[in-house]
């Protein structure tokens, strides 16, 4: 037969146990309920941006800039891509927590401020874009295979899944051969 002193400490211990195992279930739950909702919110984030464009990955731009972009929904380079505030307040919360950490980008500094839609912060501005893309030409940008320097797909094939890796880089086939709108003029001639 067990003393009371030792009855007493397995009840301790088996209620210390039992508040750990509630505390670890509350944490799981709370875990799973968070993972949940930023499912959910990297779901809107895909569709809403997605619809017009990549979804661009929130650590392409600073947190600053990225808040800008999402108080300007009402003239997102020249649409209207408002949405209702719970949604907009949602994503923003998102692309600020995963934004990049590393300050200011020249994004935020370059472009003109003479209207509301010029001062928006453009990732193809900032130092990090140029410096990645220094290689490539202006004639390239325009190439019908790539039509801009913000259409990542293009060449990156891993661009949707917010990764730029170098060995996934594939080229469109008139960037590989050369044959940039220089060449086209002389064809059309």
């Amino acid at each position: 037969m067990k003393s009371p002193t030792a009855r007493a400490v397995g009840y301790g211990v088996l209620g210390s146990v039992a508040i750990w195992l509630a505390c670890g279930s509350l944490a799981v739950s709370a875990a799973n309920e968070t993972a949940s909702t930023t499912s959910s919110v990297q779901q809107h984030w895909q569709a809403e941006c997605g619809e017009c464009h990549l979804a661009y990955a929130p650590r392409l731009l600073p947190a600053t800039s990225w808040r800008v972009l999402m108080s300007r929904l009402e003239s997102h380079f020249g649409v209207d891509a408002s949405l209702d505030a719970p949604t907009a307040r949602a994503i923003e919360q998102y692309l600020v927590a995963g934004a990049n950490a590393k300050g200011p980008s020249s994004a935020d500094r370059t472009a003109p401020a003479n209207s509301r839609e010029q001062s928006l912060p453009r990732i193809t501005t900032s130092a990090w874009f140029r410096r990645q893309h220094d290689d490539i030409t202006a004639a390239a940008w325009k190439l019908q295979s790539i039509g801009s320097a913000s259409n990542c797909g293009a060449c990156h094939t891993d661009a949707a899944a917010g990764r730029f890796r170098e060995s996934a880089i594939r080229l469109p086939a008139d960037v590989v051969t050369g044959r940039g709108d220089e060449h086209k003029e002389k064809d059309d001639e």
